[in-house]
């Protein structure tokens, strides 16, 4: 499956949209009818191009953009697998992963 990477980004902040494309690269109309919803510390975006409305239908050679963004704990080095189920041959799916850095200790008492 396609992967990707939203690289290390500090705990608590939120990272740049990343897209994952769909293509439809056969010679009918491809009915997408599912696509696995982002669990944290991952979140879908509204700005891509698919739309929310499921089942959604993308024409010979079409293609539309889901995006994403990662908020990570402090940390955390996850992935998420996300399944597309459609009329195609053979259901087709892609990856979301990251990181984030452990803090770095900062002492501000004067006694180091």
């Amino acid at each position: 499956a396609p992967s990707t990477d939203f690289g290390s980004i500090p705990g608590g902040s939120t990272s740049a949209e990343q897209s994952v494309t769909l293509n439809n690269t056969g010679n009918a109309s491809l009915t997408i009818n599912t696509i696995s919803v982002a669990l944290p510390p991952f979140s879908r975006t509204a700005t891509g191009t698919c739309g929310n409305s499921l089942p959604m239908v993308l024409a010979v050679s079409a293609s539309c953009t889901l995006t994403y963004t990662f908020t990570p704990q402090s940390g955390a080095s996850v992935s998420q697998l996300f399944a597309v189920q459609s009329d195609g041959d053979g259901d087709v799916g892609f990856e979301l992963k990251g990181s984030s850095p452990l803090p770095e200790n900062v002492f501000t008492d004067g006694f180091e």
